[in-house]
This record gives structure tokens, sequence and C-alpha cells, in this order.
């Protein structure tokens, strides 16, 4: 069998298109030097570019990342947030609650019973459909120019990661791996997957799916933002990665960052939280992938194949 060019692509929010971005240089290196990528996981922002690069196997890999570029920069934030009216809405949820006011009569007032969200996401669908053309991703698993397509989304019964694969014949769907809590679920993908993959907590309310695996799933970036070992599990021998993280600890470097005599506010903490949640992943799968084609290649490690590794994103 010849080997697999696997692409993973990180969760990265309203940072998807920094993405697009590296992928116009990433793609065609990888091309070159091993092959066009056959098997492409992503989390959240990067299932959205992932499944768009799926639809677009039959073009050239540069044109293909140009032709995503092109597609991000359509995008307008006002099609992505409508932040009064999805304010005004949470703001009535939550007084609601506060005041007891029973749920059938806040359904009679047309004001939402529970708090789910502070933003809405279906404004985010027609974007979705526009950036990803799902028939030619269909096609191209079909036929045989993509592999697989996985999307990493967490689900909200269990809180363990579930990866939606649309896979060619020739690829076996992986069993349930306890030591990271992935499993691996059959599906045809659309956009639904996608919302749910990007569903960020609090911001927006879980998202149903249907079918196998029928549940509330949110972002999964929660418990694995960077799906490293998903694609390899679904058969790449080589893989490249983007992350808008660096690969590697701040380090000392970070003492710059954080003046000593101020003390951080709620969005510097935020801010810190949500970049060791999306973070600290890349870091520690890349450090040990490396670590590991280290023990391989001086013959210490006889359990395990060389992986080659590209990676893409900001430096430390």
């Amino acid at each position: 069998m010849a080997a697999r060019t696997g692409l993973v692509v990180a969760g990265a929010g309203a940072r998807g298109a920094y993405e697009a971005g590296a992928l116009t240089e990433l793609l065609p290196r990888m091309a070159r030097r091993w092959s066009a990528p056959s098997v492409l996981v992503g989390t959240s922002a990067g299932a959205l570019n992932v499944a768009a690069l799926a639809g677009l196997s039959d073009v050239a890999p540069d044109a293909a990342a140009a032709e995503l570029v092109a597609r991000w920069s359509s995008v307008r934030t006002e099609e992505v947030v409508a932040l009064p009216s999805s304010a005004v809405e949470a703001t009535a949820a939550y007084l609601g609650d506060l005041a007891g006011v029973p749920s059938w009569l806040r359904r009679l007032l047309l004001v939402p019973d529970r708090v789910t969200r502070l933003l809405d996401a279906d404004r985010l669908r027609p974007v979705v459909d526009r950036v990803v053309d799902w028939d030619r991703l269909h096609d191209a698993v079909a036929r045989g120019r993509v592999d697989a397509v996985g999307v990493a989304c967490t689900a909200a019964g269990t809180g363990g990661t579930t990866v939606f694969v649309e896979r060619g014949p020739d690829v076996a769907l992986p069993p349930y791996d306890p030591g990271r809590d992935i499993r691996y679920v059959d599906a045809r993908l659309g956009p639904d997957h996608l919302l749910a993959s990007a569903a960020v907590p609090v911001l927006f309310a879980p998202r149903r799916i249907e079918g196998e695996a029928a549940g509330w799933y949110l972002d999964g970036g929660v418990r694995l933002n960077t799906p490293l070992k998903p694609a390899l599990r679904l058969g790449a021998d080589r893989v490249g990665v983007v992350a808008t993280t660096p690969d590697v600890p701040f380090g000392e470097s970070a003492a710059a960052l954080s003046p000593a005599d101020r003390v951080p506010d709620v969005y510097a903490v935020a801010a810190l939280a949500l970049r060791i949640v999306l973070g600290a992943g890349v870091t520690e799968d890349l450090r040990t992938l490396r670590a590991v084609n280290a023990l391989v290649d001086r013959g210490e490690d006889r359990r395990h194949r060389r992986i080659a590794t590209w990676f893409a994103g900001p430096p430390a």
C-alpha cells in the first residue's frame, strides 16, 4: 500500500483564516516532498478547513489553498455574529432565570426559556455551505482521491471525543481508544458536524447530530484541539500539522509577556485559559511524537514506526 499523507488542522476559532494562509505554504511543500494529503482531520475552524480542502482535492494543492483563502476572504463579520440581538436574547433568558419566570410564560412572551448560548450559531450555516463544497467532498471520498475526512467533536453526554469520519473502502474505522477516550463514528459529513465541532462552550449552544451516535456535541477543542492521533489511526504515515499556537513551550520568553507589577485582569486570564486549552495539546502531542521518532531512529523502539511531521504555525 502506498504511503498516506495526513493533514491535521487544529481548532483556531476566528483564526481559521490564519490557518488557510499557512496552508498556502504548507500544502505545496507537502505535495512536492511527499504527496497531496489524503487523510484530513480537523477540529472547529480546522475542521472547516479540512472539509473545504477535501472538496478541492481535484485541483493542484497550491490552487486549492489559494481558493480556500479566497473563500475565507469572502466572509464578513456580520454574517457570523449578530452581537446585539444575541446579547438581548441571552440577557432576557438570564433575567428570566433570576426572576423565576416559568418556562411556559417565557415561551409565550417569545423569550428563551433557558440560557443555552451567547451567540447564534445558525448564522454560520450559510457561511459553512459557502466555504465547503459538500458534493465535491463526497465525490472525492467515493472516487478515492481522499481516503478519509475526520471531524473532532466533544460529546456533551460523556465529555469524550467523537471523531465523525467519512472514509473510503480502503480505510478501516479505528476502534474505541480508551487511553484518550476517542470514539470513531462513520458519517456522511455535513454542516451540523462542523457547527458542532466549532460550538465553543458558553458562546454557542451544543449542536444535535442525528444518525449513529446521535446526541448533543460541542467544540472538539475542549478535549482534542489538535487531532493528531486520529490522523495516524486512520492510516497517515506522515503528517503536516497547522495550528495557531507554537509547537514548543514559551519557556523563559513568557516572562516578558506578563509584567510582574501588573495584576492580570479577567480578560487576560480568560485569554490565558483559552490559550492553554488550545495550545497544550499541540505542544505535548508533537513533543511525544518527535521523542518516539528519535527512539525509532536510534533503534531503541521497535513497536512504533517513524512518522515524519511538518509543522506550520507561529514561533514561541
